[in-house]
């Protein structure tokens, strides 16, 4: 009964606020007639356009709850894959990205689309380098167009690099594959770059050493990576022997390493796992 109350009190005053002071007739207005007119009398669009506008904003407040929330897929993530692919076989035959976007529109099923760009990009890893520089191109477009968020982008990849060891097992060439879609996923605002310096070790190494060679920052990544997880192993001890939060705060800000902290936070808990208490 309360919240009933205050939330009419806020639309009262909402009202209020919305229809503004008083505004008194022009009498030299050209439309002015003083005998049927009173001096104090408000422009009937005034009024109007003040109640469209209340309307309008009734529908979009948060007050109203006409904001749907979202809707859970029409589709199992098998259902979704099976015509993923089938969407996939005919872009890489016609290579339209206007058919593709429509697809996946029609679709409706945004919350699988990080899985769409697995697929995509798993699919085209076996074919020319000609079908991967087009599809990395179609991703980039659907970026652009929103269709997929920078968001389901990082999260493909994280798949993707997680699965490094499976993708290594058909050809040495794929993790070099996947890091050049990565790559231009970087250079075309997709991904954010510090995405690179946060990739974990065991894919880093699984690069073949051409592309290390022709990507020194990679080089770089691995050795910090390195660096860093030897010294918090050097650390876990005395942490797990003091539990001292304020030590593990400033050892953090020693390594100045905040790309790497979730490094951190994995050894600790797989440290912890392996302990008694």
């Amino acid at each position: 009964m309360a919240s009933n109350k205050a939330l009419g009190k806020k639309m009262s005053l909402l009202e209020e606020e919305l229809r503004g002071p008083v505004k008194v007739m022009d009498t030299y207005d050209p439309i002015f007639d003083s005998e049927s007119e009173d001096e104090d009398c408000l422009y009937t669009v005034i009024d109007v356009a003040a109640d469209e506008y209340r309307q309008a904003l009734n529908k979009t407040s948060c007050f109203s709850g006409a904001t749907p929330p979202p809707q859970k897929s029409h589709l199992t993530l098998d259902e979704f894959t099976k015509l993923a692919k089938e969407i996939l076989n005919s872009y890489f035959v016609n290579r339209e990205t206007f058919d593709l976007s429509k697809a996946l529109e029609e679709l409706n099923c945004n919350q699988y689309l990080d899985s769409f760009l697995v697929l995509a990009i798993q699919s085209s890893l076996h074919r020319s380098t000609d079908e991967q520089r087009c599809i990395s191109a179609s991703l980039t477009l659907l970026v652009d167009k929103h269709i997929v968020s920078k968001q389901q982008m990082v999260r493909a990849f994280e798949k993707l690099i997680q699965s490094a060891s499976d993708i290594n097992g058909d050809s040495q060439l794929n993790p070099d594959r996947v890091y050049l879609f990565l790559d231009c996923a970087v250079l075309d605002g997709c991904v954010d770059e510090s995405y690179v310096r946060r990739l974990p070790e065991k894919f880093l190494a699984a690069l073949s050493r051409e592309t290390l060679e022709g990507n020194r920052h990679l080089v770089d990544a691995l050795r910090n990576l390195k660096s860093f997880k030897e010294a918090v192993r050097n650390f876990l001890p005395d942490f797990f022997n003091s539990g001292s939060v304020e030590e593990m705060k400033i050892f953090l800000d020693e390594q100045r390493q905040p790309l790497l902290q979730h490094e951190f936070v994995k050894m600790v808990v797989e440290s912890a796992f392996s302990k008694e208490n």
